[in-house]
């Protein structure tokens, strides 16, 4: 059993310094969304949730009472917990986005309602 343990152990280890090694390769430039993600440690559940908080933004913008700032980094910290207080994260997810030409009119939207981006 003990052996079993140390092999896990190594594994995991061996797994975490890969996941470094690919956030070396990881082109900033190109895919700065999901290089945020990797990271923040962010598992493919949590992304896509972003991602679908995204799509919730970009809805609010066509009713009377769009999703605040504060609202979209609360959400944020409840998809992913491990980064709660840090509104920088928050600000990166849409300033990536929007790097990427992806859900600019939220950049937009956020920005305006006072998001520091």
């Amino acid at each position: 059993m003990e052996s079993r343990l140390e092999e896990m152990e190594k594994r995991i280890q061996h797994l975490e310094e890969r996941v470094k090694l690919m956030l070396e390769l990881c082109d900033y430039e190109r895919h700065p969304f999901i290089y945020t993600m990797l990271e923040a440690n962010s598992t493919k559940d949590q992304i896509d949730k972003v991602l679908d908080l995204m799509d919730e933004a970009r809805s609010s913008l066509q009713s009377v009472k769009p999703m605040h700032h504060a609202e979209f980094e609360r959400r944020v910290y409840v998809i992913i917990p491990q980064r709660k207080g840090d509104y920088h994260f928050a600000e990166d997810i849409i300033a990536t986005l929007n790097k990427e030409g992806r859900y600019t009119d939220v950049y937009q939207h956020m920005k305006k309602s006072g998001m520091n981006i």
